[in-house]
């Protein structure tokens, strides 16, 4: 049974958990592959690799696109690796952490196919 879209009182601020369901893969995947365009961009540019973006003062000075592409990126990749040590946190330590990780699991396939 789908579920119906309710006009909602909750603050436009707060995370689409049903959203991020639906979505996880395909976030997970474009998170890997920004990373390699930024890598390969950044390569191209400077001649670097994208660990001496945060090092080096002069790339550092002008806060460009790349640096704030790398930013963004990185604070997108921390919150999925919020999500991930959650989502396992459970699974290992609470005592029916299996179960609501299934549930969790096929809430985010049945999702991803409305």
């Amino acid at each position: 049974m789908p579920f119906k879209r309710q006009k909602s009182n909750v603050s436009p601020h707060y995370h689409d958990t049903r959203t991020l369901f639906r979505k996880y893969r395909d976030v997970m995947w474009n998170l890997e592959v920004s990373d390699l365009d930024l890598q390969e961009e950044f390569k191209a540019e400077y001649g670097l690799s994208t660990d001496a973006l945060f090092v080096d003062s002069e790339v550092n000075k002008g806060g460009n696109r790349l640096e704030s592409y790398a930013r963004a990126l990185e604070r997108s990749k921390k919150m999925m690796q919020i999500i991930d040590t959650a989502i396992d946190l459970m699974r290992r330590k609470h005592k029916k952490g299996e179960f609501y990780y299934w549930i969790l699991y096929y809430a985010s396939c049945q999702a991803r196919a409305l």
